[in-house]
């Protein structure tokens, strides 16, 4: 419980982090420099800038120009804090092997923000991602060669699809995130995530269409189900029968 609570506050930080990369990195500001509110461009002091807290204290409002706060922040700090807790929660006692899952739940939180808002899996969490992953495989995983494959055909699959739609179905992003899935999830836990990441896709787009939110022409973020579902079996890995875990558990 004590480590859930930590990673509670972990997960809440790291939101707030994220929320100031949601706001910079489509704008090609520099991720450094102090906070500021978009709406008066006032520098934001440290007791602005609790994560979760601050939010609940200003009412959702600017303490400087009374501008109102979009509630987006407040969930991507929620959304951080509870899913890191959920995972400190099913993971056990603190290991190299629980710090290193943490980051992963992390980096596919920051994926799914990403993409959920703007539809773009940046390269700078994406990347380095994939490497730390090839890296834990190798000296960390017993059946390492199974996650390489299961990462090589999984890109291959979506790679095909990506050049024959000509990125019309899906993006060049989310051809790199399934190789990262396939690294961190091995053969079944990929397919069970791809295949379920692509229901609940339809599922909210026959949901958006029959109630007139959208149209069949309008894109969805396929990365944000896909790190959903990952997610998931990420997490909850050993509810499942499947045999494949990262940890090979």
């Amino acid at each position: 419980m004590t480590l859930a609570v930590l990673f509670f506050i972990i997960g809440a930080i790291y939101g707030s982090f994220l929320n100031m990369l949601l706001w910079r990195l489509p704008r090609k500001e520099t991720i450094g420099g102090r906070s500021y509110c978009p709406s008066c461009k006032h520098r934001l002091s440290p007791s602005d800038l609790i994560p979760i807290v601050s939010y609940l204290v200003l009412a959702g409002r600017c303490r400087y120009c009374r501008a109102r706060i979009p509630i987006r922040y407040l969930a991507v700090e929620l959304v951080c804090a509870l899913t890191l807790s959920a995972y400190a929660l099913w993971a056990g006692p603190l290991s190299v092997g629980v710090i290193f899952g943490a980051y992963i739940v992390l980096t596919l939180l920051g994926l799914l923000f990403f993409d959920l808002y703007y539809m773009i899996l940046p390269d700078a969490l994406m990347v380095p991602a994939i490497i730390i992953i090839a890296f834990y495989d190798i000296f960390a995983v017993p059946n390492s060669l199974e996650h390489f494959g299961a990462a090589l055909l999984s890109a291959l699959f979506f790679g095909i699809i990506y050049t024959a739609s000509k990125g019309g179905w899906l993006g060049l992003g989310d051809v790199k995130l399934v190789f990262l899935i396939g690294l961190l999830l091995g053969y079944l836990l990929t397919y069970a995530a791809v295949v379920l990441a692509v229901w609940l896709g339809a599922a909210v787009g026959l949901t958006m269409v029959v109630s007139r939110r959208a149209t069949m022409k309008n894109a969805l973020p396929f990365g944000a189900f896909l790190c959903l579902t990952t997610l998931v079996f990420f997490i909850f890995r050993n509810e499942f029968s499947f045999p494949q875990t990262l940890f090979g558990w």
